[in-house]
């Protein structure tokens, strides 16, 4: 396992260089969490008394069952914010924001607008969370190896 040793306590440095290893990363993060909205790894219950899958009609025209991806019409793909670094009370942070008008029914789920089904509860597909369980930076996974990796880099300019 990789040790970082701190010698030196330098709060502005240390804020600064969290920030700009969260800048770094940012790209990664958004390249992952597009890969993950279109992986067909999303089961979606749906099946007739007798055990076949009912197949979905997509306004894309695809015809889909399970597992499926997120991506229909590419809207909520298409959404995401650019990655921005934002500052905090607890320091920097990285985020990403989805911003189709269904993005939080589609990771939570609930009741989907439009649904053909009356009283249908979609499942939740959380890509945000398999982002973060698939990303590999350098062939590592996740964050950590890439932040010491980055954090000494950073501490020789």
């Amino acid at each position: 396992m990789a040790k970082l040793r701190v010698t030196e306590w330098n709060a502005d440095q240390l804020l600064a260089r969290s920030a700009q290893i969260l800048e770094d990363f940012g790209p990664q993060v958004a390249f992952q969490a597009e890969q993950e909205l279109s992986k067909e790894q999303y089961q979606w219950p749906r099946e007739r008394s007798d055990g076949t899958q009912i197949v979905t009609y997509r306004k894309n025209g695809t015809q889909v069952t399970t597992p499926r991806d997120i991506v229909d019409t590419g809207e909520l793909l298409n959404s995401a914010t650019a990655p921005a670094v934002r500052s905090g009370q607890r320091g920097p942070r990285l985020q990403i924001k989805w911003t189709a008008p269904y993005a939080k029914a589609v990771q939570e789920g609930g009741y989907l607008i439009g649904s053909v089904r009356a009283n249908y509860v979609a499942p939740g597909r959380d890509w945000i969370a398999k982002t973060y369980k698939q990303l590999k930076v350098g062939g590592e996974r996740p964050f950590m190896p890439y932040v010491l990796q980055r954090w000494k880099s950073l501490a020789k300019k």
